[in-house]
């Protein structure tokens, strides 16, 4: 066990954490371990020499947790809970909180993204692409200056710019008919707005990059349910109970994309709903008016995202407790699983 001060980095999960996630006390999405009051607890962090590489956690990492964390001794339910975690934070696109180290982060982001819309031959380009990159190129230039003037210009231009684009993009994915151009404008929306309030922490801004992602969480939000409502039909939602689309989104995926596109909790419920609405004409017309599998997917990992943005603002609220940067503390936390392999757990202990 290794201390510094507002958190511990510990080399397995303590029991009462254990017991949290198996009764659901605790919830886990993005690495971050929350209480039901929405209080981040702890974080799941991996040793710095392959934090910044495994920006985009897959499922090959979650055998890797379960033995870091000596899990084969535990109940199959805090292994579900884990394995599920990953899974979502895998299926967002996104990396762990612990990992949105700036420059690294968002040039990895902005790549995967191009090599998308290079895919993409109806894709007609513009001058914001331009100012994407152009963003990162200046965040990348201020991590390397030495002028401490310098490097809060850049950093401060790439902010802006960050906050233009992000609404910029967030604007033209919320009128995006097109599955292709939705799934490149929300991407780079999603980059844009975590690089607008990573430069707000590293500007030292603590408590304006909180409230900065909580906002675009919000705005966000609203955009990626409407657009989970339309290609899911859910005006007529009943006919996602045709077995078709079984394989695609099972029960369990169902009622967390419905409560997720309404911002509702019913759960279970949903499916008891969409039973009364179920008939001989919704059987009918769910084989004339199909819903792509594609659209279904991308649907989940809306959903996925919301709950790992969701796990992002609470990290920044810890980080804005503590007055540390998300490159600050990331690096802290680095610095002392360094020589450990498998991945560490950061337990909040401040006040």
């Amino acid at each position: 066990m290794i201390g510094t001060p507002g958190f511990t980095v510990l080399r397995e999960i303590p029991a009462d954490y254990l017991a949290g996630l198996a009764s659901q006390i605790y919830s886990l999405h993005g690495g971050v371990i929350r209480d039901q009051s929405g209080r981040i607890l702890a974080h799941l962090a991996l040793p710095a020499a392959t934090a910044p590489l495994q920006l985009v956690p897959g499922l090959n990492l979650i055998p890797e947790l379960i033995n870091g964390y000596q899990l084969h001794a535990l109940s199959q339910e805090v292994s579900r809970v884990l394995s599920w975690s990953m899974a979502s934070t895998a299926l967002a696109g996104l990396g762990l909180a612990t990992s949105l180290v700036s420059v690294v982060y968002l040039s990895k982001k902005v790549s995967q993204v191009e090599e998308r819309v290079a895919a993409i031959k109806n894709w007609l380009g513009s001058a914001s692409e331009g100012q994407l990159r152009a963003a990162v190129s200046d965040l990348t230039h201020a991590a390397s200056a030495t002028n401490g003037q310098m490097r809060h210009q850049l950093m401060l231009s790439a902010k802006t710019s960050f906050a233009s684009l992000a609404y910029h993009y967030r604007t033209q994915a919320a009128s995006a008919t097109k599955l292709d151009d939705l799934e490149v404008l929300e991407d780079f929306a999603a980059t844009a707005m975590i690089g607008a309030v990573l430069c707000a922490s590293d500007l030292g801004l603590h408590e304006a990059a909180h409230r900065d992602m909580v906002t675009y969480h919000g705005a966000w939000s609203e955009m990626a349910r409407a657009q989970a409502r339309r290609l899911l039909l859910l005006d007529e939602a009943a006919r996602l109970l045709d077995g078709r689309y079984v394989n695609a989104l099972p029960a369990s995926a169902l009622v967390s994309v419905l409560d997720f596109a309404h911002k509702q909790t019913k759960g279970i419920d949903w499916i008891d709903q969409l039973r009364v609405g179920y008939g001989p004409g919704t059987a009918l017309t769910s084989g004339i008016r199909t819903i792509d599998e594609q659209a279904i997917r991308y649907a989940r990992r809306l959903c996925a995202r919301e709950q790992v943005l969701s796990g992002y603002c609470s990290h920044f609220e810890f980080l804005a407790a503590k007055r540390l940067s998300s490159t600050d503390f990331a690096s802290l936390v680095g610095e002392q699983i360094v020589g450990h392999a498998g991945p560490a757990l950061v337990i909040n202990t401040g006040a």
